[in-house]
């Protein structure tokens, strides 16, 4: 059998038509669904239908079978499309030839009496009551076929089909009910004219800049290996095979209001509140570290525009339900710190959130594909892609630079014109309707207000180890001589509570106590082993977890004081060595130190968010 021609509208007919339904088909006929499924659209977008057979293994005779078919309309003028997919389907019409009352039964032969007698088919074809089965009973039905037998007794069709069998057509008319009710389901939603309706807020209300914002994140696969500077001229190697690139866009004038990079597995709390304060922070042009990389003149970002200390930002918050956007610090830090609305929408679905999953789209594909390493992912229909030539391990990433790259990719979009339709720029669109006059939400803005949206806040209880008053938080202790000189003018010290918090939570040694007029009591340090390195708090999750292993330890580990810095030794001896040239780190110019590269050095950098 040859395969038929299809023209473009045909392929966009059998693409509409919708997937058969799971009911009525056992586990091995739905899976064989599935992968004809799959090998239909695979040669609907162009693919040969021997690739499509060997990839999904279907055979190439079902599938030019299923083409013929899928392309032919049935009796309600629709194509069958996608239900031709379904195993031992063949287009058939249950017509009956004649619109007499047959004597006997034969094939159709419930439609052949239902044709005749158009008013009993019109009632057989409406009922909808529950029909009986071995065990429940069905009094709907049972009137309805005793209404059912008296109309064809009427009529004079007693010794007629079915009026002349055993059970006078009961278990018949149950079958054809059945039947006609499947046809129904499966053929109705192809039959269902879908009517305009608002399914987004901007649907409803015209959505002015400062409005709403879709803050969302976007999983980049990625085949690379990280250059991390070791501080010594050089610099070492990671595999690197996630970026997350978390982002906050202004749904009015299109404008990237702020980003955030991270490398690893996944993000958490902090990089979400990191986002949302660098919004809140005046942007300056970084000092980019590529000589031959540049901002474009007219750079902007929404946090360039201040009034009195203010800027306007947005009213509404969009964003998905991830446990990191759930959790207990960003509810409280963004309510208090950042006001407006949070409407959370389901994860995963990015139709609540379009314009933010564009602008990852966009950037995906004129940026993050190019780099060293990036690759079009598998589908069902195509297979994995790369996308750039150039060798991962000759080119490895550089945080600095790459984070320079996208800054200055977000500042030329935020000054672009938006699309063809729309010629002018989020800059432009922002700033019209700010000189307007319009009503905009404004929050301060400065290193301050945007350091107070990562501030992790708890309550605290002076303790006393030995005859030193501590603080236990967090796998250490804290104490000042502060807390010293009020232990010696008030013994009832031990036992009370205090709010406290860590300021910078990129360097936790230093704890802030607050008094019960909410001003600051006194400020605490950590005391050893975790006060030499600065250390967020996910690093020293991770070396408190390391130091309770003993186990495999080293005697050389068992010497360093600091837990942090020997938990980053223990790492750096657990890496194997990167077999790869000798360069100079590209942060650091005029360098003649030339060292081996090796992975996972990266955690000597606190400021790195490496997972």
């Amino acid at each position: 059998m040859k395969a038929p021609s299809l023209t473009k509208q045909d392929v966009e007919d059998i693409r509409s038509t919708p997937k058969p339904p799971r009911s009525g088909l056992c586990e091995k006929d739905w899976n064989d669904t599935q992968k004809r499924i799959n090998a239909l659209n695979c040669v609907l977008a162009g693919a040969p239908v021997i690739t499509a057979a060997k990839r999904f293994g279907v055979n190439r005779r079902t599938i030019t079978r299923m083409l013929s078919q899928a392309v032919e309309f049935d009796g309600s003028g629709k194509r069958w499309g996608h239900r031709a997919c379904v195993p031992y389907f063949r287009i058939s019409v249950a017509t009956s030839k004649s619109g007499v009352v047959p004597n006997a039964g034969h094939p159709f032969a419930m439609e052949a009496v239902l044709k005749a007698e158009p008013w009993l088919g019109t009632l057989v074809n409406g009922f909808n009551g529950n029909l009986p089965s071995r065990k429940q009973r069905s009094p709907p039905f049972n009137r309805f076929f005793k209404e059912f037998r008296k109309y064809l007794d009427d009529k004079g069709h007693k010794e007629r089909y079915p009026l002349n069998t055993p059970d006078r057509g009961r278990r018949a008319l149950i079958d054809y009910i059945r039947r006609h009710r499947a046809v129904q389901a499966e053929t109705g939603a192809t039959q269902f004219i879908e009517t305009a309706g608002a399914t987004r807020l901007e649907h409803i209300f015209r959505i002015a800049p400062g409005d709403r914002s879709e803050f969302d994140e976007h999983s980049i696969d990625i085949d690379g290996w990280l250059a991390i500077p070791d501080g010594k001229g050089g610099y070492r190697t990671e595999r690197v095979r996630h970026l997350w690139l978390l982002a906050q866009i202004d749904v009015g004038s299109g404008a990237i209001m702020a980003w955030g990079l991270v490398v690893g597995r996944k993000y958490d709390r902090f990089d979400v509140l990191s986002t949302f304060s660098s919004s809140l922070t005046p942007w300056e042009r970084r000092e980019l570290t590529a000589p031959d990389m540049a901002y474009a003149s007219s750079a902007w970002m929404p946090s360039c525009n201040q009034l009195d200390g203010e800027i306007a930002s947005a009213a509404v918050i969009a964003m998905d339900n991830d446990s990191s956007h759930l959790a207990g610090m960003t509810l409280e830090n963004l309510l208090e710190g950042y006001k407006g609305i949070l409407h959370y929408g389901r994860s995963g679905m990015g139709e609540g959130r379009p314009y933010i999953e564009a602008f990852f789209k966009r950037i995906e594909n004129e940026l993050f594909r190019m780099i060293a390493g990036g690759f079009s992912p598998e589908t069902d229909v195509n297979e994995q892609v790369r996308t750039s030539t150039s060798d991962p391990r000759k080119n490895p990433i550089v945080i600095e630079m790459l984070e320079d790259l996208i800054d200055t990719y977000a500042t030329l979009v935020n000054v672009a014109a938006r699309s063809e339709r729309e010629t002018r720029s989020p800059r432009t669109l922002w700033e019209e309707y700010e000189r307007s006059g319009a009503w905009m939400l404004y929050r301060p803005s400065s290193m301050a207000a945007g350091r107070s949206l990562t501030i992790q806040r708890f309550q605290v209880t002076i303790s006393k180890a030995g005859k030193l008053p501590v603080v236990y938080r967090d796998y250490a202790r804290y104490t000042a001589p502060a807390l010293v000189r009020a232990l010696m003018s008030d013994e009832n010290l031990i036992g009370r509570s205090y709010d406290a918090c860590y300021e910078d939570w990129q360097d936790i040694r230093t704890m802030t106590l607050f008094n019960e007029d909410g001003d600051v009591a006194m400020r605490l340090h950590v005391k050893p082993p975790y006060a030499a390195a600065p250390h967020s708090l996910p690093v020293r999750k991770r070396a408190a977890a390391w130091a309770r292993k003993t186990e495999g330890r080293e005697t050389a580990d068992m010497e360093v004081s600091d837990n942090v810095q020997a938990y980053y030794m223990a790492v750096r001896k657990a890496t194997p060595r990167v077999s790869m040239p000798n360069q100079a780190s590209p942060l650091v110019r005029d360098s003649a130190v030339q060292l081996t590269p090796s992975p996972l050095d990266g955690l000597m950098r606190p400021g790195l968010k490496l997972r």
